[in-house]
């Protein structure tokens, strides 16, 4: 039995994650969560309740785990700690600058600590990946869209980590360095799901990261959204942050409620990336990524064949990186494809 330890199982993602995982009968899951809401009752899930930051109960339960899954939202470098002490692997959905995070170790590590190990960053930089290893564009051009709830804590990390040092609005990669964009086209209809949205330009760390490894010169990344609403909300939230905690958790209230009502404006669930690239030789082809989950949805698959891999030593190496560091993200779409969770459609322009 594979030993998997998921914190924060009753949440938004952490349900879904344990949903997903416990569907493998060789993975033993040790559920943590705080209260009892959304237990799920297998025969191969063992319900741990206590608070992460209850540092002995934290270490008893990372020392049981081959793997811990950090569905919490929260960034606490003491959970790393503990698993890189005791060589467990550790995956987090959420990005974080690791350098904030943790102490890097000094000597050479035996497991994997893995961050951005969700579907947007995560599966977006594994799509980049394969595109470069199958198409070798030289231009990229790529448009997010989805549908799914938004939690708490996810609303405070898409906040988090639109400050300036770790994403940048209005701009786009080109060589090594990350430009401002005078003038987008705003507004777009891109295929039957997505219908018409509003297309914000955004490089964050792990794009521009996952860019830089390979051959592409230019790149653009557009986050989109079907209401003007969630946006200005969005923007308010993140002015009044450090002005008022009380204003700015009615803000994330209402930008919940914005999110899910988005969500159920679509008429199915959906994750989609709509790319366009060229390679400079007057080749010009469009590739859309499509799925039928929502994003909650395809992070959980993410992250279930992460730990797949994981469970297989199929691990590029060990340390610390994200999924396309540290799998060969080429054959996780080759799973993905196989197992239908999405599928690929291009043609040449």
């Amino acid at each position: 039995m594979y030993k998997v330890g998921i914190l924060g199982c009753s949440g938004n993602i952490g349900s879904i994650v344990l949903e997903e995982i416990s569907k493998t009968e060789d993975n033993y899951i040790y559920a943590a969560t705080r209260n009892e809401r959304n237990i799920i009752k297998k025969n191969n899930i063992h319900h741990k309740i206590f608070d992460i930051e209850n540092k002995d109960k934290l270490n008893d339960f990372i020392s049981k785990c081959q793997v811990v899954i950090n569905c919490t939202g929260i960034k606490n470098a003491n959970i790393i700690n503990v698993c890189m002490e005791n060589n467990v692997n550790y995956v987090d959905p959420s990005f974080f600058d690791l350098s904030e995070t943790v102490e890097l170790p000094k000597t050479k590590q035996n497991n994997c600590i893995i961050y951005s190990a969700g579907c947007n960053p995560g599966l977006t930089e594994v799509f980049i990946k394969y595109i470069d290893t199958e198409y070798s564009p030289h231009k990229l051009e790529i448009i997010f869209s989805g549908s799914g709830s938004m939690s708490k804590s996810a609303i405070e990390e898409l906040l988090d980590i639109s400050n300036e040092y770790k994403s940048s609005f209005r701009s786009f990669v080109r060589g090594n360095s990350i430009e401002k964009m005078e003038t987008w086209e705003i507004k777009r209809k891109l295929n039957h799901l997505s219908g018409d949205v509003i297309c914000i330009p955004v490089i964050n760390q792990s794009f521009f990261k996952c860019i830089n490894s390979t051959d592409i010169k230019t790149a653009y990344f557009y986050n989109t959204f079907k209401s003007e609403k969630i946006i200005l909300k969005l923007i308010e939230a993140k002015s009044i942050i450090e002005k008022d905690e009380k204003i700015y958790r009615n803000y994330i209230s209402e930008l919940i409620g914005l999110f899910e009502e988005e969500s159920v404006g679509y008429n199915s669930s959906f994750t989609n990336y709509y790319c366009i690239f060229s390679n400079g030789l007057n080749y010009k082809k469009r590739i859309t990524l499509e799925s039928k989950l929502d994003w909650n949805k395809l992070t959980a698959v993410v992250i279930t064949e992460v730990i797949n891999l994981l469970k297989h030593n199929k691990n590029l190496k060990h340390g610390i990186g994200e999924v396309w560091e540290m799998f060969d993200a080429y054959e996780i779409i080759k799973v993905f494809l196989r197992n239908g969770y999405i599928k690929i459609s291009n043609i040449r322009l």
